[in-house]
């Protein structure tokens, strides 16, 4: 209520702030008209009717010989008339004063009380003196009331030919009455007009008030709208600035970048300053024609392109992998796109390492069952040729063929072993020792065995070199790396061994191939002056049988049994190398500080018994193997052919048996199945497995089961007797 009564009010002070300008136009122009406009209107309406007597008189003169000039009639009214006098003053014609025609005006008395040749005398001088003739003012009488009489103006000129004057006039008063006619219709278009701009006055004003409503109401929604844009405006500078990934914003035309975030400085290394000053963005967004053409055909279509895949360059010209999408906008004024860019480099490399780890440990299953597999007849081969051996004597030339067969079954053991190491189901045997001896020891054997044009360098700087591992493997890793080095230089060069102390922070190890700790290490760099790997062959050179030299040159081993060394050590390698400048490789293992030396075992005589001993494995030949050998060393033996078998043959002889060997990986059931039942049936019987993985792995899953032993295939006659006689012995 109280803003309608508001509202009211305000328009009647807009109706009289807008009728005040009608007043004052309506003032002014009444006196305009009645100042100026009117006595101008008079002068100018009697100066008419001069020239129109001026003009009729002219016209009258053509028609003096006529008598028709005295019912001649002209004006508004058709009243108006001429008169006729002599050169001497005499009223020769007069259309209603006959009473004058022809008389001495000195006899005759004017309508103005005077005598009528004063008139007459003054008429005469006017038209005598002025060729073109004039006017002249007086009283007479008036033409339809002649007792009354009127001012009068009149003009008169001369006849030239008979000396006649013709003058015709008309009554002042009835040219006033015209202009009072005029004046009227004056102050009628006055008020008419007032009224008009008073109407269009108080429309204005409605329309003000109805426009001052409208501009209150966008006002309101004007500060609304501009708050509305503030909160947009900081919701887009906080997203700008704070936002994690990289936002840029480019001009359509020429490329240039109009503004960046601080992430997208950090994503390329550039300073903001340098990249709105200096830097184009497909400077270092560089795209291909496909990739050009698929973003400019998203963008025009949709106007907006998104999850892109790209890489970005940095100041230091390295690649960064990102996922972007863009949007066409109107920044400053200028079509724009907008870019936002997430960095996923990190994001890949884990992704790599994962996939890479994967693809390893598939590829270690793989090699891990062919080693089984060949542990097994490994085992039948040593073993076979061991009995063999003792069959013979000693010194006969067949004997030599036992030891070809024993030696070759070692070698094939050691690739094994190789390929067990990359699986990790080795047999490693770790202890403390001292890394710069296992270093110092593969250099003075390469300086026996390789080409002498290849000369080795070592440079021992690491004050802590004491690591927990085995040494032999560490050894032979090392001397696989240099062996390859060695391939890679047959018109000579150079190896080089170097160690330090490093300190590996958590930005180093994340994008390593092998899962690491930060911490203190050593690193071991073994470098050569070959001919270098080349890149697309980075991540292949540790996969199994994978190898560049000819075929029979390699086994594609060496750098397979590395990885898994390097692995098995929870350590890591790098490669660095460049075709034609050769190749380093860095070896990164744990530093340890305890000592805690493991003595290895020694080789002993066969040692020999008289117990039973129960027998279960799948291979018929590694049972008939077993047998025999565990008969030439003493023993009573009883064999199965599976877990099943097995359970059956020992539940019937429980009470004889001493010890039982079984294999792990059985078809029926499995050994750890079967090492159950048989605990069932007797829980302090002796157990050893056999199996072609390790002892760490096979551990995992019996430690619980009170296993008294583990022997890994193939192993030697020796090994076996020693290992059944401390069992059986205490």
């Amino acid at each position: 209520m109280e803003y309608r009564k508001k509202n009211r009010n305000q328009i009647l002070v807009d109706f009289f702030r807008m009728l005040f300008p009608s007043l004052v136009i309506f003032t002014v122009f009444m006196v305009m008209i009645f100042a100026y406009l009117v006595p101008s209107l008079e002068k100018n309406h009697l100066k008419s009717k001069e020239d129109q007597c001026r003009h009729l008189v002219e016209i009258v003169i053509t028609y003096l010989t006529s008598e028709r000039i005295r019912s001649l009639r002209f004006g508004i009214e058709t009243k108006d008339y001429f008169w006729i006098l002599e050169k001497k003053g005499v009223v020769i014609m007069h259309p209603f004063r006959r009473d004058i025609e022809n008389i001495n005006p000195e006899e005759v008395t004017g309508p103005d009380g005077q005598v009528l040749m004063k008139l007459m005398v003054r008429m005469s001088d006017i038209a005598n003196s002025n060729p073109d003739g004039g006017a002249v003012s007086y009283i007479w009488n008036r033409r339809d009331e002649i007792t009354k009489l009127g001012n009068k103006v009149a003009y008169v000129k001369k006849f030239q030919p008979w000396g006649w004057i013709i003058g015709t006039g008309v009554y002042i008063d009835e040219a006033e009455n015209e202009i009072k006619s005029w004046k009227r219709k004056f102050i009628s278009a006055a008020i008419l007009l007032s009224l008009f701009s008073a109407a269009v006055s108080m429309a204005l004003s409605v329309r003000a008030g109805s426009s001052r409503r409208k501009e209150e109401d966008a006002r309101k929604l004007l500060l609304e709208s501009e708050k509305n844009l503030r909160m947009r405006e900081e919701l887009f500078r906080n997203i700008f600035e704070k936002s994690p990934h990289g936002i840029v914003i480019t001009d359509v035309q020429t490329g240039r970048i109009i503004n960046a975030n601080r992430a997208f400085s950090e994503i390329t290394g550039f300073t903001i300053e340098n990249l709105l000053k200096d830097i184009s963005y497909p400077e270092i967004h560089p795209l291909t024609e496909e990739e050009k053409d698929k973003f400019t055909e998203e963008i025009k279509s949709r106007g907006v392109a998104e999850n892109l895949s790209s890489y970005l360059l940095t100041e230091k010209r390295t690649k960064r992998d990102i996922i972007y999408s863009a949007i066409l906008i109107n920044y400053l004024d200028r079509e724009s796109i907008l870019r936002m860019i997430v960095d996923i480099t990190d994001e890949k490399l884990l992704e790599e390492k994962l996939r890479h780890s994967q693809k390893m440990d598939v590829i270690g299953r793989l090699a891990g069952g062919i080693a089984h597999d060949f542990n097994n007849m490994l085992g039948i081969i040593i073993g076979s040729a061991e009995l063999l051996s003792l069959k013979i004597e000693p010194g006969l030339n067949s004997s030599k063929y036992i030891t070809r067969i024993l030696e070759t079954g070692e070698k094939a053991s050691a690739l094994i072993k190789k390929l067990m190491l990359f699986s990790r189901k080795s047999g490693a045997v770790f202890r403390i020792f001292d890394i710069h001896e296992t270093i110092t020891n593969v250099t003075e054997i390469l300086e026996h065995t390789i080409d002498k044009k290849i000369s080795i360098e070592i440079d021992l700087s690491a004050e802590n070199s004491t690591i927990n591992g085995d040494p032999d493997l560490i050894e032979n890793a090392l001397l696989n790396m240099a062996l390859n080095s060695r391939d890679a230089m047959p018109d000579g060069g150079r190896i080089s061994f170097k160690t330090e102390n490093r300190i590996l922070d958590e930005y180093f190890v994340k994008d390593k191939p092998f899962t690491i700790t930060p911490g203190n290490y050593i690193e071991i760099e073994i470098s050569d002056t070959g001919y270098g790997i080349p890149h697309e062959n980075f991540d292949k050179i540790f996969e199994p049988f994978f190898t560049t030299k000819p075929s029979g040159k390699g086994t594609g081993l060496g750098l397979a049994a590395v990885y898994g060394t390097v692995k098995e050590h929870n350590g890591t390698i790098a490669l660095y190398s460049e075709p034609g400048t050769g190749s380093v490789f860095k070896i990164y293992l744990p530093c340890r500080t305890d000592e805690n030396y493991q003595v290895k075992q020694n080789d002993s005589p066969l040692f020999r018994g008289s117990e039973n001993i129960l027998i279960i494995d799948d291979d018929i030949n590694i049972i008939a193997n077993l047998r025999d050998i565990l008969s030439e060393l003493g023993y009573g033996v009883h064999s199965a052919a599976g877990g099943i078998d097995g359970i059956t043959i020992f539940r019937e002889n429980y009470n004889l048996i001493d010890l039982v060997i079984v294999d792990m990986i059985m078809p029926d059931i499995s050994g750890i199945e079967t090492i159950i039942f048989l605990k069932d049936i007797k829980p302090d019987i002796k157990i050893i497995v056999s199996s072609g993985f390790n002892n760490e792995e096979t551990n995992g899953r019996i430690s619980n089961l009170g296993i008294s032993g583990f022997i890994q295939k193939p192993f030697r006659m020796d090994e076996l007797s020693r290992l059944i006689h401390s069992l059986l012995r205490t």
